[in-house]
């Protein structure tokens, strides 16, 4: 007879993440504290101008594989093969925010987010070539601006938080990720068990 353990134990084994292991020891690999690599990062999303020393490092580190990791971590696309509840796209956490809102607001947001969304692929494929500073949206046009008409400012104000709060929490992410010490199958399982008994 399989008792609840053995279950719990088979589950968590099955049980993979969006991310392969190859792709959590790039970011391990990359990350693992070198703070400054997360700076130039969101300096790139921000369009700050790096430094010389700075875009040295940017053009020799953000390789094709990391770059695509790090798409993968920014602008999460719907794969079809992610485990169970974790089926993420920008676009998801709008649907939410949509629903509280009369016709107005909703519009309001779904401009927001698809600026947002233009936005952060913009910025990824800079970060992918060689020009960190793209021709197109520059982020200092979220900015509020009294010359905009009411809306076209609440749009870009909305844009502008969620560019700021999804950069912050994404690095934040990254910052974890690249900490985590690697554990083997055993201990993982008995750290999950441990705390789902709490």
């Amino acid at each position: 007879m399989v008792g609840q353990k053995d279950l719990i134990k088979k589950s968590l084994l099955e049980q993979k993440s969006r991310f392969s292991d190859a792709e959590f020891g790039l970011i391990k690999n990359t990350f693992a504290g070198n703070m400054k690599l997360l700076i130039i990062l969101r300096k790139v999303f921000l369009q700050i101008e790096l430094t010389k020393e700075e875009q040295a490092t940017r053009l020799t580190t953000f390789n094709k594989d990391v770059c695509k990791v790090i798409r993968k971590l920014f602008l999460p696309e719907i794969e079809g093969d992610e485990p169970l509840h974790q089926v993420t796209d920008l676009w998801g956490e709008a649907q939410i925010a949509v629903k509280e809102q009369d016709l107005g607001g909703a519009i309001r947001l779904i401009e927001s987010r698809a600026r947002f969304t233009q936005y952060m692929n913009q910025q990824l494929i800079a970060l992918e070539g060689v020009d960190d500073m793209p021709k197109g949206m520059k982020f200092k046009d979220f900015d509020y601006n009294y010359e905009n008409e009411s809306t076209e400012r609440i749009v870009k104000l909305l844009a502008r938080q969620e560019i700021l709060k999804h950069i912050e929490s994404n690095l934040m992410q990254t910052l974890i990720i690249a900490g985590t010490p690697e554990e083997s199958e055993e201990e993982m399982i008995k750290r999950i068990y441990a705390n789902s008994n709490k």
